[in-house]
């Protein structure tokens, strides 16, 4: 198991309702979600866990990326290991404050690995 899986596997544990996820999104999920942004465009990206769907939208050269992440060990986690990627510790419930702060009028993708509910 890797790093990452263990990790997000570790918080799931922790918080089952809010991570809601055994392990990362795969290789394959993760290209085809980031293919919604388009090239130079401004990503925000809700949920990004270990960051598995981050890496391959920040290959589609994002002008901005936010990243908004509830869980603060999985958000430092993205953060540290992208640090071109602006990362929220928030909740996607409350994401008006986190786009004023930001600055964000407008996004051009808006890329979820959050749960339904």
């Amino acid at each position: 198991m890797s790093h990452d899986a263990r990790v997000f596997l570790r918080e799931f544990l922790r918080d089952p309702a809010r991570v809601a996820a055994v392990a990362p999104s795969g290789r394959r999920l993760s290209q085809v979600l980031a293919g919604a942004v388009p090239r130079r465009g401004v990503a925000l990206e809700l949920g990004p866990g270990t960051g598995a769907v981050t890496d391959h939208i920040r290959h589609r050269e994002p002008r901005r990326h936010l990243a908004v992440e509830v869980n603060p060990r999985l958000a430092r986690l993205v953060a540290r290991q992208w640090p071109d990627v602006e990362v929220v510790c928030a909740d996607a419930a409350e994401l008006g404050p986190v786009l004023d702060a930001w600055g964000a009028a407008r996004v051009d993708a808006v890329v979820s690995s959050l749960p339904g509910r």
